[in-house]
């Protein structure tokens, strides 16, 4: 059977199937957002991500600044999934030599910018010559002093949201359908006479994305995932961890104009985006307040199955769908 087609999630648990780590004084292992281990009674949380060229972006419509500050904002979300503070990073590279001088200090650049905002140090890494196309990986440190991870969700509990879902994966199309880049920057204004402003908003979820720290509702939370290959699938491993199931408030799941026009724009349904893009780099929280401060509560943790249900009371069965590799 090739991998294609057993599929990510069960590739995941096949590498967690061959490594066993014992009594090896790992707290959490493969299966969250990041490895938590112990000493000098520090919680040292690990991270890292992987971004390959023509997977995870495209030159055609992506800078080498934007591949390099969404390359850290990937891995900080990872940590602040866990309860956790960024601090170390390190860096590896394969690149072709056609790459310019000015493309890799671009690159560079949106790694710096990035790691500045979010007060992580880069200590190191690797670089490496690729035959076909560009890779770049960095690993993340960070510290909690109690991490939180996927598996403490309990029926009762309710799930939150810390922000809309959906706009960067409507970004993402946006910009597939002009097939051009739009040279944003962290700290720059952006603006243009062809182009919608709430388009420009939801197309910059995309290429500058924020990552989101619980930090003002930390001791609030069960259980944590960020949203990084959507809204649905992300949730339903929370669920798989904390073998559960989830009932969710359709109406109450909120929608950017930026992603409705994109979607019109393009003759699709608004809420694949919201339900299945991936990316958004949200918080998806459970507990058992009814009130988390900037947050969205969008259903309650079940027994078992997934459900939406409307204003009028109705259920309906949804199938967890989002973005895989596989």
């Amino acid at each position: 059977m090739l991998i294609s087609e057993l599929g990510e999630l069960a590739l995941i648990e096949k590498i967690r199937g061959y490594f066993s780590i014992g009594d090896s004084g790992v707290l959490i292992a493969i299966g969250d957002d990041a490895a938590v281990f112990s000493a000098d009674k520090k919680n040292i949380v690990t991270t890292s991500d992987l971004m390959s060229e023509g997977v995870h972006f495209d030159y055609t419509y992506t800078t080498f600044y934007q591949v390099g500050f969404r390359l850290v904002i990937s891995n900080v979300s990872d940590i602040y999934a866990m309860g956790a503070v960024p601090s170390y990073l390190f860096l590896n590279m394969a690149l072709t030599g056609k790459r310019s001088e000015e493309e890799f200090d671009d690159f560079l650049k949106g790694v710096r910018e990035a790691c500045e905002h979010y007060n992580a140090k880069v200590l190191g890494g690797d670089l490496s010559l690729s035959i076909k196309g560009d890779f770049y990986s960095a690993t993340l440190i960070g510290f909690a002093d109690r991490v939180k991870t996927r598996s403490g969700a309990k029926p009762g509990h309710n799930i939150f949201i810390t922000g809309n879902t959906g706009d960067s994966a409507a970004g993402l199309a946006y910009l597939k359908y002009v097939k051009k880049r739009i040279p944003m920057e962290k700290n720059m204004e952006y603006t243009s006479r062809e182009i919608d402003g709430t388009i420009l908003d939801t197309v910059r979820r995309h290429l500058i994305p924020c990552a989101c720290n619980p930090e003002t509702f930390i001791d609030k939370i069960k259980a944590m995932i960020d949203i990084s290959d959507g809204l649905l699938l992300d949730l339903y491993r929370i669920c798989a961890e904390s073998r559960a199931g989830a009932l969710i408030y359709r109406d109450n799941i909120p929608v950017s104009d930026g992603v409705r026009a994109i979607a019109s724009m393009l003759e699709m349904d608004y809420m694949d985006f919201v339900l299945s893009g991936g990316e958004d780099y949200e918080l998806i929280i459970t507990s058992d307040s009814d009130h988390l401060d900037d947050c969205i509560l969008i259903g309650k943790i079940i027994k078992d199955g997934f459900f939406f249900v409307d204003s009028d009371g109705i259920r309906e069965k949804f199938v967890p769908k989002g973005y895989t590799h596989f």
